[in-house]
């Protein structure tokens, strides 16, 4: 017979074994760097658009309307080991550095910040040790899904700013 110690151990060990288990399969490598092609292709398979790509960074749009960015980090030779993903609205007069700093300590999976003119949600992803597609996509879908929320919990309407696209001509 099993005592509860014993029986809740086990059964913690094989649930912190799911998630890297989950992650990989044959049919599906570990991503462990990424150029500006495979995040424009990961944009348009999850069905958002793509309205521009300068520099280290791919501009899109949700088919909700949300604009987005989601930027190569830690590149060299135009190969990235590190995403960034954002979306950026505008700061109204009313939304205080503390309101701010709250929803950033509310709302764990994202980073909140801000400057003089605007507020951002961001994800960030280390590609160090590879993570599946399917996660880079979800983690994607986790920002945009949780950023009206983040703007709403500091008292605006979620109405997101529109993403300063590159001058036209340029890519």
């Amino acid at each position: 017979m099993m005592t509860p110690g014993i029986f809740s151990a086990a059964l913690l060990s094989a649930a912190s074994a799911l998630p890297a288990a989950a992650q990989t399969t044959p049919s599906s490598p570990l991503v462990t760097q990424v150029t500006m092609a495979d995040l424009q292709s990961i944009v348009e398979e999850m069905g958002h658009s793509v309205e521009a790509v300068e520099d280290q960074v791919v501009f899109a749009k949700s088919s909700d309307d949300l604009f987005f960015s989601v930027m190569g980090a830690a590149c060299a030779n135009d190969v990235c080991r590190g995403v960034n993903m954002a979306v950026t609205y505008d700061r109204q007069p009313g939304d205080t550095p503390d309101d701010i700093n709250r929803a950033d300590i509310q709302f764990a999976a994202v980073s909140v910040w801000y400057n003089e003119d605007s507020i951002g949600v961001s994800r960030y992803l280390i590609l160090d040790n590879g993570i599946s597609r399917e996660n880079l996509k979800y983690n994607l879908e986790v920002l945009l899904n949780i950023s009206a929320n983040v703007i709403s919990s500091i008292g605006q309407e979620p109405a997101p700013a529109p993403v300063i696209l590159p001058k036209s001509g340029a890519n």
